[in-house]
């Protein structure tokens, strides 16, 4: 397959059909591009990348068939890598390869023996701290997909699987209203049941027809927290609830993310009023005399009459 570097990306990426079910990792990341600004998540897998540099084995997100270009999406770390490997091979392979003789191999075999007892210094280091042959593995780790800082809140979000997420469902009192609604009326209602999971049916600008998930009551904080606070810069009422309902729905959403944005801490204590300033009144001083004063106003330009005329004057004596 051919490769494609591309140094503005910060994650590897293959496509579905190339990887191996074993090889993927259980994890996920969030991934944005230039031409969207929506956040989508993917899963990881492990993919060995073997080229003219070498051969490393790092992780990479994993795109749909339909997104296939025919090629694999090579960062700036895993290539940084790469030459690593490739250097480090060739200097190796110098060591080995050298021809000398006289008093110069006799100084090589005891710089060579010095090189053993350095290197086996360094591997047992490296069992002891817990490297050795994944140390590719371990950088990977550590510089191409570092781990984000979570709350509390949204740590328990992520723990929760399709599993739990159905049976928090089932327990709510207040959705069983609507699994019933869908059993009943079946199509002629805007909630349907997906693979278990009770989803709200909408039709986007462009006449598709789009899902979202129906939250329980346990879980409705951690989503309007994850919705408004952290990384998504503590955004107004409007735009929390743009950011809501493109995934989630439960009945009330929208006055439950009023009260829970109207009443963020953060909010309240670096937050802009939207009250304009309005100007203060004075009082209109009494005209003691006919015509003593004269109060003029004046609008335009308008569009220009027949006669010629594009403004208006108003005297008021």
């Amino acid at each position: 397959m051919p490769i494609l570097r591309d140094t503005g990306a910060t994650v590897d990426v293959v496509c579905q059909k190339y990887v191996n079910r074993n090889r993927m990792t259980g994890e996920h990341v969030w991934v944005k591009h230039i031409f969207d600004d929506h956040m989508t998540c993917l899963p990881v897998a492990q993919i060995d990348v073997e080229c003219d540099l070498g051969r490393v084995t790092t992780k990479a997100v994993v795109v749909e068939d339909k997104l296939d270009q025919g090629r694999y999406i090579l960062v700036n770390q895993t290539a940084d890598l790469l030459k690593e490997i490739n250097e480090s091979s060739k200097l190796h392979s110098e060591i080995v390869n050298a021809v000398v003789t006289g008093s110069k191999g006799r100084k090589l075999e005891n710089d060579k023996g010095l090189l053993e007892e350095q290197i086996n210094t360094e591997i047992y280091d490296e069992e002891i701290l817990g490297y050795g042959e994944n140390q590719a593995e371990c950088m990977v780790n550590d510089e191409v997909l570092p781990k984000a800082d979570l709350s509390d809140s949204l740590k328990k979000l992520i723990e929760v699987d399709s599993s739990n997420f159905i049976e928090e469902q089932q327990k709510s009192k207040e959705l069983a209203l609507l699994f019933e609604l869908v059993k009943t009326k079946g199509n002629q209602t805007n909630f349907d049941v997906k693979n278990g999971v009770l989803v709200r049916k909408k039709i986007n600008k462009l006449g598709g027809e789009e899902y979202a998930i129906v939250v329980p009551e346990t879980l409705r904080e951690q989503i309007k927290t994850m919705c408004h606070e952290g990384t998504s810069g503590h955004l107004g009422v409007l735009k929390t609830k743009d950011r809501l309902l493109r995934h989630f729905f439960w009945p009330n959403c929208y006055k439950d993310i009023e009260e829970f944005v109207k009443t963020c801490d953060p909010c309240q204590r670096v937050g802009k009023t939207t009250d304009k300033k309005k100007a203060p009144l004075v009082a209109v001083p009494v005209i003691s005399e006919v015509f003593s004063k004269i109060n003029i106003d004046a609008c335009g330009p308008l569009p220009t009459s027949t006669q010629g005329i594009n403004s208006l004057l108003r005297l008021c004596a």
